[in-house]
């Protein structure tokens, strides 16, 4: 079931990619610099102390993303470090959906500016193909009932499903 989705996906980026030849250049940096902010902000306001549950939600989506597109083959993130920051978001959005207080360790903020690093990376220099593909990913376990919590809990870096 799995691989037929896969293959449903790939398809689907194939037809894009024959009549899309864009989806084989990379962004161009003011896009790149664009999708980026979001993360980027959501950093810069968990380093002030004014984190929340969108900033949370944002970090996954960059950290999902990153490591989406590392197990495609297009990135260099260490896998140390993308567990880090999973776990780290983890115990930050559990305790912050608990209690409502989204607070960042110094060590995760830390990891996490390593990540988006990365990220941003991505964005200005893989393919568009690459990007679509890794968020489509994304957007299918979360339309399956997936939260990015679950993503961040349960998600094997090996996995290949979807």
């Amino acid at each position: 079931m799995a691989e037929k989705r896969q293959v449903a996906l790939k398809r689907g980026m194939a037809k894009r990619g024959r009549s899309n030849k864009v989806l084989y250049i990379p962004l161009d940096v003011a896009t790149a610099n664009r999708l980026s902010l979001r993360s980027w902000t959501a950093l810069e306001r968990a380093r002030a102390g004014h984190g929340d549950r969108t900033a949370a939600s944002a970090l996954a989506h960059a950290t999902i993303v990153t490591d989406f597109l590392s197990m495609a083959g297009c990135g260099s993130t260490d896998h140390t470090a993308m567990v880090t920051a999973r776990t780290g978001l983890v115990e930050t959005m559990e305790r912050g959906l608990q209690s409502d207080e989204w607070i960042f360790s110094e060590n995760l903020l830390t990891v996490l500016g390593t990540v988006l690093n990365e990220h941003h990376r991505q964005l200005r220099e893989e393919r568009m193909a690459a990007i679509v593909e890794a968020t489509e990913k994304l957007e299918v376990h979360l339309k399956r009932g997936n939260s990015m919590l679950d993503l961040l809990r349960f998600f094997p870096r090996s996995d290949t499903e979807v």
